[in-house]
């Protein structure tokens, strides 16, 4: 909620003051502001190269990314933690990777998406 004031002087030195107070509703589904990008490019040119949970906030976070044979090879529960590309210390092939994210919003809410992003080389 907050207040908004105009006053306006004219050319003879008159005012006058208009003020109204304004409230913002956040009444979106939750799960509509967060999401994970459909690809990256983890190339190490600086740009686009970590894959990370965006939107929220969020007060917990389990984000898991499974390989094309169904072995989890990354994890979080830091959405500031993105992921680099890599499992082991090696890059991963380009192709599709497939997530996992169960999360809570500060409101409370519980997020539970399944999807698929791709990797660009």
């Amino acid at each position: 909620t907050y207040t908004v004031i105009l006053t306006v002087t004219d050319s003879l030195g008159c005012s006058d003051t208009a003020s109204h107070i304004y409230s913002i509703i956040d009444d979106s589904d939750s799960t509509g502001n967060v999401g994970v990008p459909g690809a990256f490019t983890p190339n190490g040119d600086g740009i686009n190269d970590i894959l990370y949970v965006r939107g929220g906030p969020l007060k917990e976070l389990s984000f898991t990314i499974f390989n094309e044979w169904g072995n989890q090879i990354f994890f979080t529960d830091d959405q500031s933690v993105g992921w680099d590309g890599k499992y082991k210390r090696k890059d991963q092939p380009g192709g599709v990777y497939v997530y996992i994210l169960k999360a809570v919003s500060v409101t409370g809410e519980e997020i539970d998406m399944t999807g698929h992003f791709v990797i660009i080389k």
